[in-house]
C-alpha cells in the first residue's frame, strides 16, 4: 500500500546532532505551549460534530427501535379493536427464511364493504401454512378505516401480525444498540479528556523522533512516530505516538509540524503518559 503515493516511502530519523541542539539551553517551546499553565484548551469543531452525531445516533435509536415496535403492536391493537371480517382467497404462497427465522407468507386478496378489491400478505403459523395453496379461502380481518391495514385471521393464532412487522425491534436490541453507541460517545470523550489534560496541564519539554513510519490502507492514512525525552534513560522503551488522516498530504504538514521542533508533553503527575505535541492535530487543541 506504501507505493500509492512517494512521499510515504521515505523514512525519516532524527540524527544525534539533532538531538543534541534540542537537548541545549537555548531550547525554547512553541509560542503557543509557553502560555502560562493551565493553559486554555478548546474541542476542536471536528471533536464537535462527532459527538453531535454520536448524540443524534443515540437518541434515533432510543426513540426510533422501541418507537417502531411500538407502532406495530399499535396496528395490532387497531385490528383488534375495530377490525371487520371479510372472506378472502391466497393469491400466493413463499416458504423463506429472513434473520435467521424460517418465515411462512401467504399473500392474498379481499372485497371490503365499497367493493373494492384489496391485497395484503401476511406470516402464519407452519401448520397452517401446509393447509394452504393458491386458492384457498382464508378469513381476513382488516381495519374499515384503512384498509390497507389487514392479517389473516385461523385457528390457533397467537399474535396479529401486520404489514409492518418485518420493521419490529425488540427492547434488547434496542438497548444493545445504545449500549454500543453510548460506549463509543465514552471513547471519544476519554480520548479528549487525555488530550486536553495533557494540552492544559503537561509540561513541554523536547523530544527527538528517532523514527517514522508511514503506513496506508483502504485511503487512510497514518504515521507512527517512534520518540525519547530528554530524561529518558538509554536503556527506557521506545515512546510511540500515531496520527492519522484522511489525505497523505495534511499528514505530511503535520509531520513537518512534529519533526521541525520535536516537543513533547508530559504528565506532571505520570512521566510515563506522554504525547509528541503535533500543532494543529487532535480533538483537542489550544486557544
Amino acid at each position: 500500500m506504501a507505493g500509492r503515493f512517494s512521499c510515504y516511502n521515505q523514512i525519516a530519523i532524527v540524527s544525534s546532532n539533532c538531538g543534541k541542539f534540542l537537548l541545549g539551553a537555548d531550547w525554547r517551546p512553541p509560542v503557543e505551549l509557553a502560555q502560562p499553565i493551565p493553559r486554555a484548551v478548546k474541542k476542536t469543531p471536528f471533536y464537535v460534530a462527532m459527538l453531535r452525531m454520536q448524540m443524534l445516533l443515540c437518541f434515533a435509536v432510543a426513540i426510533g427501535m422501541p418507537g417502531t415496535t411500538a407502532y406495530a403492536k399499535w396496528q395490532a391493537y387497531l385490528l383488534q379493536a375495530r377490525g371487520l371480517s371479510a372472506e378472502g382467497h391466497v393469491i400466493g404462497v413463499l416458504d423463506h427464511t429472513k434473520r435467521r427465522q424460517a418465515l411462512h407468507s401467504l399473500s392474498y386478496e379481499f372485497q371490503i364493504a365499497s367493493g373494492k378489491v384489496v391485497q395484503g400478505w401476511d406470516d402464519v403459523g407452519r401448520n397452517y401454512f401446509d393447509q394452504l395453496s393458491t386458492g384457498s379461502l382464508v378469513e381476513i380481518i382488516y381495519d374499515p378505516q384503512k384498509p390497507e391495514r389487514s392479517a389473516i385471521r385461523y385457528p390457533g393464532m397467537e399474535e396479529i401480525f401486520v404489514f409492518y412487522r418485518s420493521f419490529e425491534f425488540t427492547l434488547p436490541i434496542a438497548i444493545g444498540a445504545l449500549a454500543v453507541y453510548g460506549a463509543t460517545v465514552w471513547l471519544w470523550r476519554r480520548q479528549y479528556s487525555r488530550e486536553a489534560r495533557l494540552l492544559r496541564n503537561g509540561e513541554a519539554v523536547p523530544a527527538i523522533v528517532t523514527n517514522i513510519r508511514r503506513r496506508s490502507f483502504n485511503g487512510s492514512y497514518w504515521i507512527i512516530f517512534d520518540y525519547r525525552l530528554r530524561d529518558d534513560r538509554p536503556n527506557h522503551p521506545v515512546r510511540k505516538y500515531r496520527i492519522g488522516s484522511r489525505t497523505a498530504s495534511e499528514l505530511e504538514d503535520y509531520a513537518r509540524s512534529a519533526t521541525d521542533q520535536p516537543v513533547a508533553l508530559v504528565d506532571p503527575l505520570d512521566h510515563s503518559r506522554s504525547q509528541l505535541y503535533v500543532r494543529g492535530y487532535g480533538i483537542a487543541t489550544l486557544i
